[in-house]
């Protein structure tokens, strides 16, 4: 079998019904990209994936907020319609994660997080790629990030450019006066 070159994608493959075949869902999808080490097979999110992705938020510092960012949350995001959450696996073990969203206008990546250990290798990029490629299917135009400032080369790299600043009310019901 011939190799993906670098950040090139190999085949997207239907691996049968997703989020417990509820109807009108598409099925779960998986995608081969090439990194520089190899292969990493990007999917849809599982609920099996929850400790290894909350261990790599952790290891980079990214696991602030257990109630937006921990297992129940992530479960709520898989059965969002309009979100999209992809995970980077080697081997079958996640090695990143990705969460955004498409509102029928604008697509938004709102994390992307990869092990460590396997950092500046392709990994990130092949997320990011794969999130564009099935948030245009879905009819998006563009796409924004929320970007940390330590970050913004990574960013820069894939086309993205530094335009706004997002404020962010970590809690909803500061914001309602409650």
């Amino acid at each position: 079998m011939k190799r993906p070159r670098t950040g090139g994608q190999r085949e997207t493959l239907s691996l049968g019904p997703h989020r417990s075949g509820a109807p009108g869902v598409s099925p779960v999808r998986l995608s081969l990209w090439g990194t520089k080490e190899g292969t990493v097979r990007i999917r849809d999110f599982q609920e099996t994936d929850c400790d290894a992705l909350v261990a790599i938020l952790r290891a980079n510092l990214q696991y602030g907020d257990p109630e937006s960012e921990g297992p129940e949350a992530m479960r709520r995001v898989s059965a969002c319609p309009a979100a999209l959450f992809l995970v980077a696996e080697e081997e079958g073990i996640p090695v990143g994660l990705l969460r955004g969203v498409y509102d029928g206008s604008k697509a938004l990546i709102h994390i992307v997080s990869v092990r460590p250990d396997r950092q500046r290798q392709g990994i990130g990029s092949a997320l990011v790629r794969e999130a564009a490629r099935r948030f245009r299917e879905r009819g998006a135009r563009s796409l924004a990030v929320t970007v940390p400032g330590d970050n913004l080369a990574f960013w820069k790299r894939l086309s993205f450019r530094l335009t706004t600043r997002i404020m962010v009310a970590h809690r909803i019901d500061e914001v309602i006066g409650g």
